[in-house]
């Protein structure tokens, strides 16, 4: 997740940020930041998530900066702040997901952190795994396939591979996501990954290939059919 502060107080925007940190700490979040206190204008390093933006950037026009971020990245979720409470109306008319006042800013900013956590496991696809004590913040679009050997479930995820005791049954219920499909009593691919489809041989994008089992050929074939519907239309 990409997060830009932008404020004309670089005291405020370390304590934002660390903050931001300290709360996410626990849901291994791969965090990349942009901060800036001056030069606004300037190319960003990092696409932007979120953007915190300081109503008053000092010369600058925090109205007119986050309509630029926008413009630049229509996606992102715009959350503003400011010393005066009052602004707060002045920034309906863009789009923000939410407000901080500094002079309320550890209830404030608790609240948006809160909402901001929920809109990422809801909106974003997204889950918490908890392997071995350790907290990981699974989205679902990125898990290629799930195997089943024994009792345990690997994930193969991104670059890496993530283990944890279950059943398939167990794993497919905590996902509840149309995107994995059982093809075999032991393995689950994500839709995202399909090429195709060929009878009863199904094609994923990196060149493998796997034979459907003749039990979940059928519903294979139904939930590949909507997914793909949907996607047209």
């Amino acid at each position: 997740m990409n997060i830009l502060i932008a404020d004309d107080d670089l005291e405020f925007i370390h304590k934002l940020k660390n903050d931001f940190i300290s709360f996410f700490e626990l849901y291994s979040l791969d965090l990349h930041f942009d901060l800036k206190s001056k030069d606004f204008y300037s190319k960003l390093e990092n696409r932007t998530d979120v953007a915190f933006i300081d109503i008053d950037l000092g010369i600058e026009n925090g109205l007119n900066y986050a309509k630029y971020i926008k413009k630049s990245y229509p996606d992102a979720l715009l959350i503003f702040i400011s010393n005066s409470d009052e602004l707060v109306f002045q920034t309906l008319s863009i789009g923000i997901f939410q407000f901080i006042r500094k002079s309320k800013y550890d209830d404030d900013s608790i609240i948006v952190f809160n909402q901001l956590k929920d809109y990422i496991f809801k909106k974003l696809n997204t889950k918490v795994l908890v392997i071995k004590g350790c907290k990981y913040l699974i989205s679902i679009n990125e898990i290629k396939y799930i195997l089943s050997i024994g009792r345990d479930i690997l994930i193969f995820y991104k670059d890496r591979q993530l283990t944890i005791h279950s059943s398939i049954k167990d794993i497919l219920d905590f996902f509840n996501s149309p995107f994995l499909i059982q093809i075999q009593r032991g393995m689950i691919v994500n839709y995202m990954y399909i090429k195709k489809i060929n009878r009863n041989i199904i094609c994923m994008l990196d060149g493998k290939e796997y034979k459907i089992g003749r039990k979940y050929l059928k519903n294979c074939i139904d939930c590949y059919e909507k997914l793909l519907l949907n996607d047209i239309n």
